[in-house]
């Protein structure tokens, strides 16, 4: 957040103006805004409570001569929710949301001014918004402060402030081990996990979910959290935050998501664990933002990535909401137009990181299909305003690639066209995709509910090597096993420095949740003997295994190319597609012919085991591979 001197601050600026002369001349529910000149915003004047309807005036002033005020932070929510206000000789509906959070900075005896977007910027003129948006860095960072409102006191929300404020106060992260896990036992065995269910509530309000709040938030001077009559400051958050993190593997061990535990907690709105929405909801996206800021390394793809899930009523917010907090250099080369088309402003954004950064991986994120397609993008274009369904094997760790398929060759590509929808790639050709699974469910938390697909999968690799040798049929079901969870990302290093090891490890909890999960199921004999096997692992070793593999199945197909190589990728592949590793990319592409120019549709990236460290460009130097061009479209 941003800094000042608050005395040279103070010193500089006008008090809150007294109200204007009132008129009798009769009242109408819309309000007629008058023409900003440049360099002015609009700001509200919060006259005292005198009535119970909120009364306030709008006042012009200049960027250049600013008075003291707070700029308001909060959710939209639903536009047919709304209550009136008294605006001057207006009676006008705001949305109950903003109305909620005027109500809360309301004084007894003075004025406050105040800035909230969907009053101070006429929203029907959109040469107005695209000149108030290219302020709203300043408008933040200007304000005195922010006030963050996360709405009414609902869902036992003070009891969730209440322990919030207790673990920024009492320095948990300093107390031993045992008083950490008194205060996580004493909480579980509660109804709806005590205090911890309830900040799971406040975590997970549409606040949080607001794509604007990432830059009201980081230009602040100071942030002030109001939430019904209660409130706290922005560090009591971090803190929490840091508390979760740190001891999310007692809150899993406490707040378990099986069925039939006596403590079990799963949040009703998302169906995540409680330690996955302490540790990883609220205002976790906010920090990690920042930290990825101040690594200083592919600032607009990482941010991009980082808020994909988050929400914004005009798609094109989902670029221009984010420019606040990129570096200048990278605001001089966008404006935020909202003349421009959703198209040209995401196919403008992977002209520039193609061009900037010299790597495809920007277009690992796509998932356009026909049928799918609002947008009408490229195939190889991102659509931001819409999430990924499935964890992509490009996912950046730290600012970079987990892989190197291109082994650092930056890519040579071009755009054909003017209106770039058509990209020229050379990539390495691997092989067309022979056979597929089915797709990992989206969105379910339970490990027996993937076991079908795990057995599908297993089955389609069993198949598909049934003439094979026995020593090829068993490396295959090692690599299998690492393709499972994508080269055994996340897995401990004492299974992960061995693959057979993990063969077995993996083998075994897959078999002994199949026998607690489904007791009736028929085992097959191979599968069978890994419950007999010398691994020493136990119960929680073994749901750890398979929560863990889950997480990447969801969303993701099984594939196997016509030469026996073994991939996980889009839900969308289909046989006949190729697999090429195209230079300047982390990852493998899944390519699907298009007519009959030679044109190619982007399905997806994939892990392609073997081929994820370099392997096709070494094997292209060896006069082995063959480099060839590729248009997308």
């Amino acid at each position: 957040m941003a800094s000042a001197d608050p005395a040279q601050r103070d010193s500089a600026r006008r008090s809150v103006p007294p109200p204007k002369q009132r008129t009798s001349r009769p009242r109408n529910r819309q309000y007629r805004y008058e023409e900003l000149e440049e360099s002015c915003i609009r700001l509200i004047n919060l006259l005292p409570e005198k009535k119970t309807m909120i009364q306030c005036e709008m006042m012009h002033v200049s960027m250049n001569d600013l008075p003291r005020y707070m700029a308001i932070s909060y959710a939209w929510g639903d536009a047919r929710d709304t209550k009136n206000i008294e605006l001057e000789d207006a009676i006008i509906p705001i949305s109950t949301s903003l109305h909620g959070a005027l109500q809360a900075l309301r004084h007894s005896s003075r004025p406050v001014l105040v800035w909230a977007d969907a009053m101070c910027i006429n929203q029907e003129n959109h040469d107005e918004r695209t000149e108030q948006v290219a302020l709203m860095t300043r408008i933040y960072a200007e304000a005195d402060a922010v006030a963050l409102w996360l709405g009414p006191e609902e869902d036992d929300s003070s009891s969730a402030i209440s322990l919030l404020h207790s673990l920024h106060n009492r320095e948990y992260n300093q107390e031993t081990p045992d008083e950490v896990e008194r205060l996580i036992v004493s909480e579980a065995t509660k109804p709806q996990g005590g205090r911890f269910g309830a900040v799971v509530d406040l975590f997970e309000r549409d606040y949080w979910r607001r794509l604007w709040v990432i830059q009201e938030v980081m230009n602040a001077r100071s942030v002030t959290i109001y939430c019904g009559a209660t409130k706290m400051r922005w560090s009591t958050l971090q803190n929490a935050v840091a508390f979760f993190s740190t001891h999310k593997d007692l809150l899993d061990q406490y707040f378990p998501v099986e069925l039939g535990h006596p403590y079990r907690f799963v949040s009703p709105k998302t169906s995540m664990s409680c330690s996955g929405v302490l540790s990883g909801g609220g205002p976790r996206l906010l920090l990690d933002i920042e930290r990825a800021l101040i690594k200083k390394r592919e600032y607009l793809l990482d941010v991009l990535l980082l808020s994909r899930h988050q929400l914004a009523s005009d798609p094109k917010d989902k670029f221009f909401g984010l420019l606040g907090i990129l570096p200048e250099h990278i605001q001089r080369d966008f404006r935020a137009d909202y003349a421009m088309s959703v198209k040209e402003i995401f196919t403008g954004i992977v002209d520039y990181l193609i061009k900037t950064t010299g790597s495809l991986d920007v277009v690992c994120e796509a998932f356009n299909t026909p049928q799918n397609n609002p947008n009408g993008l490229p195939s190889f274009v991102p659509d931001w305003s819409r999430p990924p369904i499935s964890s992509y094997c490009s996912a950046r760790d730290s600012g970079r690639s987990r892989y190197d398929a291109a082994l650092g060759r930056k890519a040579e590509c071009r755009f054909l066209d003017e209106q770039l929808c058509l990209l020229e790639i050379s990539a390495v050709y691997i092989g067309k995709v022979w056979c597929r699974g089915m797709c990992g469910a989206a969105g379910i938390i339970y490990p027996k509910d993937f076991l079908a697909t795990f057995l599908q999968w297993r089955a389609i690799l069993l198949d598909a090597s049934s003439t094979w040798s026995d020593k090829s049929r068993h490396l295959a079901e090692v690599e299998f096993a690492q393709t499972l969870c994508l080269g055994e990302v996340g897995v401990p290093k004492k299974w992960r420095d061995d693959p057979e090891e993990w063969l077995r490890v993996c083998y075994t909890a897959f078999a002994s949740e199949i026998q607690r999960c489904l007791p009736n199921f028929v085992i097959d004999f191979r599968l069978r003997k890994f419950l007999k096997s010398n691994t020493t692992l136990g119960e929680e070793d073994w749901c750890w295994i398979v929560s863990h593999v889950l997480t990447f199945m969801r969303g993701r197909s099984l594939c196997i190319t016509e030469d026996g190589h073994i991939g996980s990728g889009s839900e969308a592949i289909m046989e006949g597609d190729i697999v090429v590793v195209p230079l300047g990319c982390s990852t493998p592409f899944i390519l699907r012919p298009h007519g009959n120019r030679g044109n190619y549709h982007f399905i997806g990236d994939l892990y392609l085991h073997g081929y994820m460290g370099g392997e096709a460009v070494l094997e292209l130097n060896k006069g082995r591979r063959e480099l060839k061009k590729y248009v997308l479209r």
